[in-house]
């Protein structure tokens, strides 16, 4: 399902011939901070492979860093020694933890939810065999970046926004 925020952002897609080509245009978006794009290519007997970042590994990501979060805030709270020694440190230090590592996987999975698995899916139906494409979603100054790099590549590429 497609969230009320999600309908304001455009889409980009771009039909690329030469999988290596498309693998390296994606890697030209994520150096230039566009995250929201994501790769589907259809081989010639017909499966169909995605090369996307699913929010989970960024929620991960978020709960490992707000756990170090946490542990730095018990440690400034209570000190080393204080932290170390008696229920209230170790509780103090668990609970700073676990708060810490849940704030971040829900900031993380909240504000980068990717492209959604519908749309990928929609698309790649209309893929054909040994044919790559590249899906990008993102605002209007995320859309003129994303075009421009694509534009810029060292091949062509079919490119359709709306």
């Amino acid at each position: 399902m497609i969230s009320r925020k999600d309908r304001d952002l455009g889409i980009l897609l771009s039909f690329h011939t030469d999988e290596r080509d498309a693998i390296t245009t994606s890697q030209r978006l994520r150096r230039n901070r566009i995250r929201r794009a994501v790769l589907v290519h259809r081989s010639a007997d017909g499966t169909v492979r995605k090369d996307d970042v699913t929010p989970h590994y960024g929620a991960l990501l978020g709960s490992a860093c707000g756990l170090v979060l946490g542990i730095v805030v018990a440690y400034h709270i209570l000190g080393l020694s204080e932290l170390l020694t008696g229920v209230v440190g170790y509780v103090a230090f668990l609970l700073a933890s676990v708060t810490g590592a849940c704030g971040g996987w829900f900031v993380v999975y909240f504000l980068n939810p990717g492209v959604e698995a519908g749309l990928v899916e929609k698309y790649a139906r209309r893929l054909a065999g040994g044919e790559t494409m590249l899906i990008v979603r993102g605002n209007s100054p995320t859309m003129r970046r994303a075009l421009s790099l694509l534009r810029n590549a060292e091949t062509r590429s079919s490119i359709f926004a709306f």
